[in-house]
């Protein structure tokens, strides 16, 4: 769909109002406005990079092209929030959500914690909707969770309870593919490593200990999108705490 008026700005895109775009939320509006300031986006512009790279130095299709993964086949190069996403799946599992719940717990939990980083660091606006420009929610549309994170959900016809993001449920198939491409052949390796320490310890500490151990498994932060290296043995070692 085309819209009727020039785009100026991200944020009323995303904002509740006359301009206010399905789909569209904060986290989009960032990169219009990126866009539109200088022409370019910089996490495409690194993936250019890396692939003009990868076509130079060509790697089996069985290796990760991660040099860091190669080095001791324990440890993967990645940013904080698909290490956030696949945690909150792993302990969603744990709890007895289904799969298809649990991944889009995982990725509207990391949209939410992305936007907070974000506005802290002043790459987003303040939300100023207002209120009562917000559907009003019974405690049956939301599941407590995460440290009584409460995400907002969608009862299914087969009794699941999907997260929604901006009126619409999250397609957890593409939540899989996202996890599968950030870690690579790692995937299996990591999601097992958070499951052993997800397993260690009864759902209810679990569910007390969820952020805090968060905090202890994520890799350094070194700047927004940037990646740092996340250890996969210093993970299964919060299994013995």
């Amino acid at each position: 769909a085309k819209l009727d008026r020039e785009i100026s700005d991200g944020a009323s895109l995303a904002q509740s109002g006359p301009y206010k775009v399905k789909g569209v939320g904060k986290g989009t509006a960032y990169y219009i406005d990126e866009f539109l300031k200088s022409g370019k986006i910089a996490e495409i512009e690194q993936i250019k990079r890396q692939t003009e790279e990868t076509k130079k130095n060509p790697v089996t299709p069985e290796r990760n092209i991660n040099k860091k993964v190669d080095e001791d086949g324990d440890s993967i190069e990645i940013n904080r929030a698909p290490v956030l996403t696949l945690w909150v799946v792993v302990v969603a599992e744990r709890q007895g959500y289904s799969n298809k719940e649990a991944l889009t717990y995982g990725k509207w939990i990391s949209g939410i914690f992305a936007q907070a980083k974000g506005r802290k660091e002043g790459r987003f606006a303040e939300n100023t909707d207002e209120p009562e420009q917000k559907r009003q929610r019974t405690e049956k549309d939301y599941v407590s969770f995460f440290g009584h994170v409460k995400v907002p959900v969608q009862i299914q016809a087969n009794g699941d309870r999907l997260a929604v993001t901006d009126g619409e449920v999250i397609d957890h198939v593409s939540v899989e593919h996202y996890l599968e491409m950030k870690f690579g052949n790692k995937f299996v390796d990591a999601k097992e490593a958070m499951e052993l320490v997800a397993n260690s310890m009864s759902e209810e500490e679990l569910s007390q200990r969820a952020y805090s151990l968060y905090e202890q498994l994520r890799p350094e932060y070194k700047g927004w999108g940037k990646k740092s290296v996340l250890k996969l043995q210093e993970i299964r070692k919060l299994a013995a705490k």
